[in-house]
């Protein structure tokens, strides 16, 4: 029972492989990063060792204003910051924040 077991975990990651694979020929830097998650989530499932970080810090990390959260949650220097979503005013941020500023992508 336990060879079928193996047999099953070796073919459902060889298909994960594949797939993987195939995705990162079609997607963008971003992407490929969150699929890495999805590798360590599966490793994690299976209980196998793998060399990285763990799943929930490898989330939370491709995420940056959760990220900044947590950051200053726990009192973490760091570099001042809005998060802004769709409906965001441009004349509130510039009020908040001064020039030189950098605007980046929550996720990916």
């Amino acid at each position: 029972m336990m060879n079928y077991l193996l047999a099953f975990i070796f073919c459902g990651f060889v298909c994960l492989v594949a797939q993987l694979i195939y995705e990162y020929t079609k997607l963008t830097p971003g992407h490929i990063t969150s699929m890495f998650v999805v590798i360590g989530a599966f490793l994690d499932l299976f209980h196998i060792p793998y060399v990285g970080c763990k799943t929930l810090s490898s989330a939370l990390g491709m995420d940056k204003a959760m990220a900044k959260q947590i950051f200053t949650y726990h009192k973490i220097p760091q570099v001042p910051y809005i998060s802004v979503n769709k409906d965001y005013d441009i004349l509130k941020i510039e009020e908040q924040i001064d020039y030189p500023m950098i605007v980046k992508p929550s996720n990916g």
